[in-house]
């Protein structure tokens, strides 16, 4: 039977604040896919671009930024992030991409919602729970990915049922499938699962 590290295990393994920002960014995104269509959505996009651009551009070229950057920010970003780009910078790319491909806000929505709550779903409970490691980078574990894909499950059966979504199951096991293989192989293939779960989510969805 799996063993779960309780409460003196949850701050030492789980960067909890990590994992609550990345839970309020998806929402904030997710709010926005659903507010404004179009061109509204990409102007917002090319305004957060920009400033993703400026931050991005500043810290790794002025050492005193950089510094500073990663005094205020550093315990939101995982250790590539202090070399690479943040997972700000991704999401921010992602939703750009979706803005401008996606017309279906349900689609765009639900993609946002998925990774805000799938996502953190499967890092805490792969952390908590020991389970099998299931990609050749050995980061992802079983148990995480089935929890991911049950909190999935979940935000996506309310949504669609709110939606009236007359293709439920359709769309049920398309966003099941398609989060399960982005969230679970997208770190082994080099890439980043911030912009490629939401985007192939709705890109997706958008073509059912």
């Amino acid at each position: 039977m799996p063993a779960i590290a309780w409460p003196a295990s949850f701050t030492h393994k789980i960067n909890w604040i990590r994992v609550t920002f990345h839970i309020l960014g998806g929402l904030f995104v997710a709010t926005l896919m659903w507010l404004f269509t179009g061109q509204g959505t990409v102007k917002i996009g090319l305004v957060f671009a920009g400033l993703a651009l400026f931050l991005e551009t500043a810290r790794h070229s002025l050492p005193h930024f950089r510094q500073s950057f990663q005094d205020a920010f550093g315990i939101l970003m995982k250790q590539k992030e202090r070399q690479g780009l943040t997972g700000f910078t991704w999401v921010v790319a992602g939703s750009l991409i979706v803005a401008f491909f996606v017309r279906e806000r349900e689609a765009a929505t639900l993609a946002y919602l998925a990774w805000a709550f799938g996502d953190a779903s499967a890092v805490v409970f792969g952390t908590l729970i020991s389970s099998p490691k299931i990609t050749p980078n050995g980061k992802k574990t079983l148990a995480g990915s089935l929890i991911g894909l049950g909190v999935v499950f979940l935000v996506g059966l309310v949504f669609l049922v709110k939606w009236h979504s007359p293709h439920l199951w359709t769309h049920i096991a398309t966003l099941l499938g398609v989060f399960f293989v982005t969230e679970t192989f997208s770190g082994s293939l080099g890439l980043d699962d911030n912009l490629t779960i939401p985007v192939a989510v709705a890109l997706t969805l958008s073509l059912l």
